[in-house]
């Protein structure tokens, strides 16, 4: 992200760091130190399910999507999602707290690591997005 950009930017990021592995919450918290320094009016939020140990700043907790694993359902929307387990409770509360957050707040942009479901949900409420693919930026 450029500096003039970040400087435009006039409401929340949001960051989706999914739990699983360290490289979503390792990446959010190297990015989130930079922007500190590039834009400290720019507010950072993060949103998850895990609280990196390294950060300080406003945090979504989010519920598991994996607990209970999801034993009688598609997880991957036949496919097409990263990991989106169908009629599970927590991944519907997920989104759903997502959502909230995205509709209340004055996201000017959402930013997921890999997760399209996240993004879909972001698409709902017009929400500028980047989305990473393991370190390559879209």
């Amino acid at each position: 992200m450029g500096e003039k950009f970040m400087n435009d930017l006039n409401g929340a990021i949001g960051w989706y760091v999914h739990h699983q592995g360290l490289g979503h919450a390792t990446r959010f918290i190297a990015v989130a130190q930079r922007m500190r320094e590039l834009a400290p009016d720019v507010e950072l939020v993060g949103l998850g399910s895990e609280l990196p140990k390294q950060w300080d700043g406003p945090w979504v907790n989010l519920p598991r999507d994996d607990v209970p694993y999801p034993r009688n359902a598609d997880e991957r929307g036949g496919g097409a999602l990263h990991w989106a387990p169908l009629m599970h409770r927590g991944m519907r509360q997920r989104s759903a707290l997502t959502a909230s957050w995205l509709a209340r707040s004055n996201c000017q942009l959402f930013v997921a690591d890999v997760s399209v479901e996240m993004l879909v949900l972001r698409s709902e409420e017009h929400t500028s997005e980047l989305q990473s693919h393991h370190g390559l930026v879209c």
